[in-house]
């Protein structure tokens, strides 16, 4: 009976023992890292991941048909550390390569660098910490941001705040648009959310090519209840060189405006129709990406002619016409009273 005893306190302090490591276990962070033809910077991007301070983490990477070595990179680098798991698909864009990431996520929170950026050591303990202690669903934080020449320039100018999604959304205009005093919109990168508010609501990043981020982000304030924005810098960003990032925009490139237009109208005009800035930060927004899309039409590579390429103007001006989004929207924009009053060659030239 007495070695009955001592079993039945040692099962009974297993259990406890148990029990308090799955109260005080802490939650898992899955951090998504598209990768597309990135074996160079991995190397650098990977390690500060795995370094964090805070190391229950599991790192998703997700090759998009990379043509370069990044394949082999990740599936080097994830026998080497068990939390890195790496899944391939053909190439589809950042977007979707992110949607298998979520598909395959297993943490409470979600996390989405880029393979060329890195972060603060402290960056995920510090949000976690922040997260339990505003019982928010998203945070957004400052960056830094490096470029080639060795210039560096900080993004945190807003203040600490907590804000309730509600408010978020019917105040629209002071958090995206020119006039914004705290910015929410943008890069994945600076924001943490919540990977079961991503699940239950079904928030994808859409499957297009560029501004992907944005709808996703705009999305995912659809349903979120609580808002943080803190100003510490988590993230150091290497921003693309702008003649290369010039060529990663195809040059149907208006398509994916005039998708973002209606994206925009969908959610963040309904959020609260009476909001006139709203409607003109959108408006105006429009007008800009409309008249970047012709810009692009004189990249060298596209080998346009000058018919071809006025033929497009003609037909990006008829169509960024009639699908603004106010009608009777009054823009100080001499791009776009040309393209009201049809001028198009006008037009062309002054692009040109």
């Amino acid at each position: 009976r007495g070695l009955g005893d001592v079993y039945k306190r040692q099962k009974k302090q297993r259990k406890i023992k148990h029990w308090g490591m799955n109260v005080m276990q802490k939650p898992l962070v899955s951090i998504i890292m598209p990768v597309y033809n990135m074996g160079e910077h991995l190397r650098k991007s990977v390690p500060s991941v795995l370094n964090q301070t805070y190391q229950n983490i599991e790192l998703i990477l997700v090759d998009d048909g990379s043509k370069d070595n990044s394949l082999e990179v990740c599936r080097e680098l994830a026998v080497k550390d068990n939390r890195i798991k790496v899944f391939h698909q053909d190439n589809q864009g950042s977007g979707p390569a992110r949607n298998t990431g979520i598909k395959n996520a297993a943490g409470k929170y979600a996390y989405f660098p880029d393979a060329d950026d890195c972060m603060v050591p402290n960056a995920i303990e510090s949000l976690i910490e922040k997260f339990e202690k505003y019982s928010c669903d998203m945070i957004v934080f400052g960056y830094k941001m490096i470029f080639s020449d060795g210039t560096e320039r900080k993004f945190n100018d807003y203040p600490n705040e907590v804000f309730t999604g509600s408010y978020v959304r019917q105040n629209y205009d002071i958090f995206t648009g020119d006039k914004r005093r705290w910015e929410v919109q943008g890069a994945p990168w600076n924001k943490i959310f919540s990977l079961d508010i991503i699940k239950s609501n079904n928030v994808e990043f859409p499957a297009l090519r560029r501004n992907q981020d944005e709808v996703f982000v705009m999305r995912y304030v659809n349903s979120a209840e609580k808002i943080a924005l803190i100003d510490e810098i988590f993230y150091i960003h290497y921003p693309n060189d702008m003649r290369l990032a010039f060529n990663k925009f195809p040059i149907d490139y208006f398509e994916i405006v005039s998708s973002l237009n209606g994206f925009r109208m969908e959610y963040i005009y309904s959020w609260n129709p009476e909001n006139r800035q709203v409607l003109n930060d959108i408006c105006s927004g429009f007008i800009q990406s409309t008249t970047k899309s012709m810009m692009l039409l004189f990249n060298p590579k596209w080998e346009l002619s000058f018919k071809e390429r006025y033929k497009r103007f003609k037909e990006i001006s008829v169509r960024c016409v009639k699908e603004m989004p106010d009608k009777d929207y009054k823009s100080d924009s001499t791009m776009f009273k040309l393209m009201k009053s049809k001028h198009y060659f006008l037009l062309y030239i002054v692009v040109y």
